[in-house]
């Protein structure tokens, strides 16, 4: 008989396991069973527990701890650089280029630094974008008159 997570519904296939590999739920009822034989082939080792749990999963099946699969740190290097770069040079193709790495920073799953970097990116240069057209504005009404 197939167990389901009471928080998300998720189809726990593994009936060992104490936490929903999709939300990290506590599976009820599943505390007291042995937990010898849940080990998958292949998967990523829980950085808290260190029990491997299948790839794929967002969250460990024996912990519920998050699996955070990596850190991003030449998209968000380049990122920033192509920001500074649009300041300097052509701004509009460059804050394209860092607007399209802050939207793939922020669809990383399970990684708050990702996202944190993902919002900056995102928002930076659609406001600096603003503020450039408005000076664009003002500068050419008073060419105009």
């Amino acid at each position: 008989m197939p167990t389901f997570c009471d928080k998300c519904g998720n189809e726990i296939k593994n009936e060992n396991v104490k936490f929903c590999d999709k939300c990290g739920a506590e599976i009820s009822g599943n505390q007291n069973k042995s937990n010898d034989n849940t080990r998958p082939v292949s998967g990523i080792s829980c950085p808290h527990c260190g029990q491997v749990t299948q790839m794929g999963m967002p969250n460990c099946q024996n912990c519920g701890a998050p699996l955070e699969t990596g850190d991003y740190k030449i998209a968000i290097i380049i990122g920033y650089v192509t920001l500074v770069i649009g300041l300097i040079f052509l701004p509009i193709i460059f804050w394209i280029v860092t607007l399209i790495i802050g939207i793939y920073l922020l669809t990383r799953k399970n990684n708050k630094k990702a996202k944190t970097h993902g919002i900056i990116l995102t928002v930076l240069p659609i406001v600096l974008f603003i503020i450039l057209l408005s000076l664009f504005f003002v500068l050419g009404f008073f060419m105009y008159y």
